[in-house]
């Protein structure tokens, strides 16, 4: 896409605005529902403080569906395959509804020993070795794989699913002025979204894009604990950035918006 659009694009999403009152969208109540399944980028548990949030909460403040924040903390795609939780989302799931998949910040070490739960063998195919859980045993598969049979277990029940890279890391390269590449689970991510036949947004360029644009010294801020979780103001900037990716890379959600930049109409 063309800098000088993101560029817009962004300073719109950033400064301000408007209301669907004048995007001329009705705010009447939808059947759809949004599920997000991840881990603690779209949902961490710290009610105590307040200090950490997730882009999960945010998006509902974007749109008129439902959203279902159904993210786990200190999860990956292997431990919430392993413990059912897709399972239970698909039952839950109805034709039309939307279901986004984004993993990939948790568990990205690979498998490791002793095992933890969390990590998969590398590669993208149907390659699996036999771990120890929890003095359990495992057949652990790569990530690709999981991700790939979540994805195909939701088309089964008729939802649209979207496949979301995972977002940035609070870190930067020497220069200080570009967020760091992204790890091997983009590229994953978007061949799973190709062999499903799924909608795909680059969930980490979008908010690379928003990172840079605003600048070291502010996003820094925006990761108080650590360099994974954000800040209230760096999780309303994540959502920003996932509905940025929807609007210019599938569409999906843009009849269902209620903010929006004021030039929709050039996407």
């Amino acid at each position: 896409m063309n800098s000088v659009l993101i560029v817009l694009i962004w300073t719109i999403l950033l400064v301000g605005t408007v209301s669907s009152a004048s995007l001329q969208i009705p705010l009447k109540s939808h059947s759809k529902t949004v599920y997000l399944c991840s881990d603690s980028t779209i949902e961490v548990k710290n009610s105590a403080n307040k200090v950490l949030s997730n882009w999960g909460d945010h998006l509902s403040s974007f749109i008129s569906l439902k959203v279902k924040n159904m993210g786990i903390p200190r999860s990956s795609v292997r431990s919430i395959f392993r413990d059912g939780t897709f399972n239970k989302i698909a039952n839950l799931v109805q034709p039309g509804d939307i279901v986004v998949l984004q993993f990939g910040n948790s568990g990205g070490g690979g498998l490791m020993s002793p095992d933890n739960g969390l990590g998969t063998v590398t590669g993208t195919g149907d390659n699996a070795v036999e771990s120890y859980f929890k003095n359990s045993r495992e057949i652990v598969h790569t990530h690709f794989w999981y991700l790939k049979n979540v994805a195909l277990l939701m088309k089964e029940k008729g939802a649209i699913v979207i496949i979301a890279t995972p977002t940035p890391l609070g870190s930067w390269d020497i220069s200080g002025r570009r967020i760091s590449r992204c790890s091997r689970f983009c590229i994953e991510s978007r061949q799973v979204a190709i062999e499903t036949s799924s909608l795909f947004v680059d969930h980490y360029y979008y908010t690379s894009m928003a990172y840079m644009f605003l600048g070291k010294n502010i996003v820094d801020k925006f990761f108080p604990l650590d360099q994974i979780h954000t800040s209230p103001e760096g999780a309303e900037i994540v959502a920003k950035a996932f509905v940025a990716g929807c609007i210019c890379s599938c569409n999906v959600i843009k009849k269902w918006l209620i903010k929006s930049p004021p030039h929709l109409e050039i996407l």
